[in-house]
Order: structure tokens, then sequence, then C-alpha cells
């Protein structure tokens, strides 16, 4: 079978392609594609007659049998809102906040966030050693990942996010976009036609996310389901000068050759 090295700056692989109508579900093409080994640094010895070994090749094959049975089982966690735009709107607790977004309709969507799960210029938010009130400040503009949520008791939240990104993007995390599903609005890519979805393939991140939800019931739950902020020690900003002047405390002006982030639709290249 064919076999490829690719190699970005961190990691190499051997990919190999497989074609067979199990996977019609992935691809018009019924193929996947599979990464049969990973390393970092120098190439392991003996790795080519490795993964030609029998049993390395039915281990790759019960892979494969996994990864398909939790597409079909619909395992993978959901996007349903992928780098969306929002503001954040104020916090709840000292690592618990809400960013309110627009949808299409001008509908205003509340989804509240962990500070766990905020990047900003593409560093973990708790790499910067600064309180998520200081280094976040109320009316930043972000781009969020969400799923789908429904909080017993809880008011007007809607949303969870999986991921909120201030600044530029970083390459990871980053949903994989997967045919069929529920469908995900992801208003700044430029889908095939058809229905498709992005998810989320670590098998452990519900999980995390539900503990971070009890969290927010035990804090909306002294105010009876409803949102309210606290506003001891925050940030806010309130104009356009406040925000580059925030960008640049945080190093975000720092671009080479003066280029800007894309502004139109991005083609998704990797699904």
């Amino acid at each position: 079978y064919p076999l490829c090295a690719l190699s970005p700056t961190t990691k190499q692989w051997y990919q190999r392609r497989v074609h067979g109508a199990e996977y019609k579900e992935l691809s018009e093409d019924q193929v996947i594609h599979q990464a049969v080994a990973v390393w970092t640094g120098e190439r392991p010895e003996h790795l080519l007659k490795k993964i030609q070994e029998e049993e390395y090749r039915k281990k790759l094959e019960e892979h494969r049998k996994s990864f398909m049975l939790y597409l079909r089982g619909e395992v993978f966690l959901r996007a349903a809102l992928v780098r969306v735009k929002g503001e954040i709107a104020g916090y709840l607790s000292d690592n618990m906040g809400i960013v309110e977004h627009k949808d299409e309709n001008d509908k205003k969507i509340n989804i509240f966030f962990h500070t766990d799960d905020v990047k900003i210029f593409k560093k973990d938010l708790r790499e910067y050693n600064q309180p998520a009130k200081q280094l976040l400040p109320v009316g930043c503009l972000v781009s969020v990942d969400a799923r789908r949520v429904h909080i017993s008791g809880v008011k007007n939240v809607e949303y969870q996010a999986i991921t909120v990104l201030a600044g530029f993007w970083p390459l990871t995390p980053h949903p994989t976009l997967l045919p069929g599903g529920q469908g995900s609005v992801a208003p700044m890519y430029e889908l095939p036609g058809g229905t498709f979805t992005f998810y989320y393939l670590e098998l452990a991140l519900e999980a995390k996310l539900q503990r971070k939800v009890n969290q927010l019931k035990e804090i909306l739950g002294r105010s009876k389901g409803q949102i309210q902020y606290d506003w001891r020690s925050v940030q806010y900003i309130q104009s356009k000068e406040q925000f580059i002047d925030w960008k640049r405390s945080m190093g975000g002006l720092k671009r080479r050759n003066g280029s800007n982030r894309p502004s139109g639709p991005r083609e998704v290249l990797d699904t």
C-alpha cells in the first residue's frame, strides 16, 4: 500500500490510504487516511519493517473499525458553533464567564465559558499568570467553538464554549469536519455542498466539559438560575482605541510584514 512521510515542524508520520465500502460515511470516494506511525525527532529504527508486520496491521485495522463505530454512533463531540464572533459580556466568578454572540438573525446568544478553555494570542490564559478578569476584559472580542447544552435550572444559557480564542488563532485546538451529522454553524468557513458537521475527536472532552457545567449550575444556583455578573476587579474595553491598547499590551500587534488575518470565509482544506 502507498505510504507517504509528512514533515511538519515537530512531528513526522507515515500515512496509509485505505479504500472500502465501510468508509462511505467518511467520504464519497469511500476512502480513509490513517497515520500508521507518528514520531518526533529521529525516525525509529526498522520502522518500515515494523509497520508491515501482520500483528501491527491487525491493530491498525482495529483502530479503523473503532473510529468508524465512534463516527456512526455519534460518540464524537459536535461543535454546533465554530469560530463564531462574540464579546466577553461578564464574569460569573473568577474562572467562569459569558460570551455574547449574535446569530445571523441578530438574536443574542449566551455562551458560557471556563478560563481553562481560553487562549490569548495562541497561549493558554493560565500561562500569563494573571487573573482572567484582568487579562480578558469585558468587551473583548473573541472567536468561539461551542456545543449546545440544556442545563436544568439555568436560564438563558444554551451553549457551552469548547474553545475561546482572543487574538490570532493557533493551529490547534480545532474541530474536524466530517460528512453528515446535525451540521455546524461556521460563518468563517466555505463548507462543501451538502451536510457537514465539525467534531472534536477527543473522547475525554465531554466529561471535562460536563464538570464545568456542574460548576455553572452551582454558581447560578445561588441566583435561582439567573445570570448575575461579578464585577469585582474586572477590566473593560469600551472603545476601539482601548481594544488596540489591549492587543498591544498582549503583544498582539507584532505581525510580520504588516499582514492581517484573512477577512473573508476560509476554505476548509482539511476534513
